[in-house]
């Protein structure tokens, strides 16, 4: 908390921070797997998502060490828990008391992803390499615990693994892939 309290803005390390993450993101858009991964993504849930809900170059350029180590110091401020792993409670509750401030700050109301029906589109990236890559996405029906262990049977069976009926059909006997799984 000390350290999180009394942290100094420097103007030069975060120009060198921005530097990083903008050269990171260029890195990204020419990794073919941060590429599908994106893909998937804005096929799951179109433009408004976690993926694309990222602080925008600009906002970086033009932003000052000073707001973000400011959001640090701000930080406990917030609703936290600390868990404790030990024997005497009640010593680690006379010591650690006076390091915990009143909670002054309203953690904000999560942001929705809503995810919307999906509608028979096929999407295509023209990315140069050897060998194509293909997906099938779905909107599937709402989670019910009392079905996975059906589902996990059927997907050991046919999409996991080296012994999966996909892998062994589609790559083993028909070659027709480098790897396959569902």
């Amino acid at each position: 908390q000390h350290w999180m309290r009394n942290v100094q803005p420097d103007q030069e390390i975060y120009n060198q921070f921005v530097g990083t993450v903008l050269e990171n993101r260029q890195a990204m858009k020419k990794d073919k797997n941060r590429i599908i991964t994106a893909l998937n993504n804005y096929t799951k849930l179109g433009s408004n998502s976690r993926f694309t809900d990222v602080i925008s170059k600009e906002e970086l350029e033009n932003s000052s060490a000073e707001v973000f180590t400011n959001r640090m110091k701000k930080l406990f401020q917030y609703p936290y828990q600390v868990f404790f792993y030990g024997k005497n409670f009640e010593t680690f509750k006379e010591y650690i008391g006076e390091y915990i401030e009143p909670e002054s700050l309203q953690i904000p109301a999560a942001k929705l992803y809503p995810e919307p029906a999906t509608g028979g589109n096929v999407y295509f990236i023209n990315y140069d390499m050897v060998q194509m890559e293909m997906s099938k996405i779905g909107k599937g029906s709402e989670v019910n615990p009392l079905h996975f262990g059906k589902i996990n049977v059927f997907n050991e069976y046919f999409g996991r693994g080296l012994s999966s009926i996909v892998f062994l059909e589609m790559r083993e006997s028909k070659s027709l892939a480098y790897s396959a799984y569902v």
